[in-house]
C-alpha cells in the first residue's frame, strides 16, 4: 500500500494491472464475471410509511415554534389566539 503522493509517478498500466483490468471495455465474459461477483450497482429504496412521514413533519423545533402561544400567555393578554376573549 502506498501513500497518496506515491501514485504520482506510476504509469497508467501499473494501477490497471493491480486492479486486473484494462483501458478498454471488458469482454462479454469479463462483464458477466464482474456482474456475478459484484452484482448490480444500485441502491435499493426503502419504502417509508406515508402516515408516519406526515406525523414526523410536525415533530421538532420548527413546528413547535409555529404553534400558538401557551394558554398562560393568552390569559395574561386577555385574548384567545383567534382574537376572542379567553375563557379559562
Amino acid at each position: 500500500m502506498r501513500n497518496t503522493s506515491g501514485y504520482k509517478n506510476l504509469s497508467l498500466e501499473e494501477p490497471l494491472a493491480g486492479l486486473e483490468t484494462s483501458k478498454g471495455a471488458p469482454s462479454e465474459q469479463e462483464a458477466a464475471k464482474r456482474l456475478e461477483l459484484f452484482e448490480h450497482n444500485e441502491i435499493t429504496e426503502k419504502k417509508k410509511n406515508p402516515f408516519l412521514e406526515f406525523l414526523l413533519r410536525y415533530w421538532g423545533p420548527m413546528p413547535w415554534l409555529l404553534e400558538p402561544p401557551h394558554p398562560a400567555l393568552q390569559e395574561r393578554h386577555g385574548k384567545h389566539c383567534c382574537g376572542r376573549a379567553a375563557v379559562w
